[in-house]
């Protein structure tokens, strides 16, 4: 039985005003007011059965199940959204979280990941020294730009030992790795081994994720110079959330997310 669809009567717009949204004014905003962003974006990757966890081993993934393409260059506007808590309840589930316009030409999808390239910001952590291929690290949640301060525990008895830059540790890669010096020194007190816990603070490029895009349908329809209408798309928005907060939600291992070592 095949169906007829029953187009609707358009209603009587005689003597109705119109508005037109023009993206390209959109457009000049974002490009002269925007920041510098990078887009990543995300897709499952096939190490990942169906239902079944991401491999562990995997050097796709490195075990979170995404694996994040080649990267574009754009201008994007991000608000805060949890900026007026003066006058609201305030809530955890908005920390961290942000929102983003960019131009309609550019696409989004859930958990591609934003970079802003034009601005830095603060954040401490404690990490485990970890050991891959003969090199002793610490795998830091967010590309580190320059390291405040470092500190070793040693015992409850005695004063944390503070971890020197150049001495004891580099930034390689936007991590920390450290050096022969503070591996092989014959100062067993000071000795850096795998598994020690090791704190510092750090200033590191800002990095969200996307979470939701409220906004996937966003078309206007304008006229022309011959009164025509004619369809056009205007900037995309998406809800975007800062790394370490998207990735303690997803429940996956902490930093596998951000040190991807696949490009495409």
């Amino acid at each position: 039985m095949s169906k007829t669809a029953v187009i609707a009567a358009p209603p009587n717009m005689l003597g109705v005003p119109r508005v037109d949204f023009y993206p390209e004014d959109f457009n000049s905003l974002l490009y002269t007011k925007g920041y510098q962003i990078v887009i990543e974006p995300s897709f499952p990757c096939p190490c990942k059965y169906r239902e079944v966890a991401a491999q562990s081993i995997c050097m796709n993934c490195m075990g979170s199940g995404l694996v994040f393409g080649s990267q574009t260059k754009c201008r994007g506007a991000i608000l805060s959204i949890n900026k007026s808590t003066k006058y609201k309840e305030w809530s955890a589930e908005m920390v961290g979280t942000a929102s983003l316009s960019i131009e309609s030409r550019f696409q989004l999808g859930l958990y591609d990941k934003i970079t802003v390239t034009d601005s830095s910001s603060i954040f401490a952590e404690n990490l485990l020294v970890k050991k891959v291929r003969g090199k002793y690290f610490l795998q830091t949640g967010y590309n580190i730009l320059s390291v405040d301060m470092m500190f070793r525990y040693v015992s409850e008895n005695e004063p944390l030992q503070r971890i020197v830059e150049g001495e004891d540790f580099i930034i390689e890669g936007g991590r920390v790795v450290f050096t022969d010096n503070a591996i092989n020194t014959i100062d067993e007190k000071r000795k850096i081994s795998q598994g020690d816990s090791i704190s510092l603070r750090y200033r590191h490029e800002i990095q969200y994720l996307v979470i939701d895009i409220p906004h996937d349908l966003r078309n206007t329809y304008v006229l022309d110079y011959q009164s025509s209408d004619n369809q056009e798309m205007l900037p995309v928005q998406a809800t975007i959330r800062k790394l370490h907060y998207v990735i303690d939600g997803l429940n996956l291992e902490k930093n596998n997310l951000i040190y991807n070592p696949t490009a495409y």
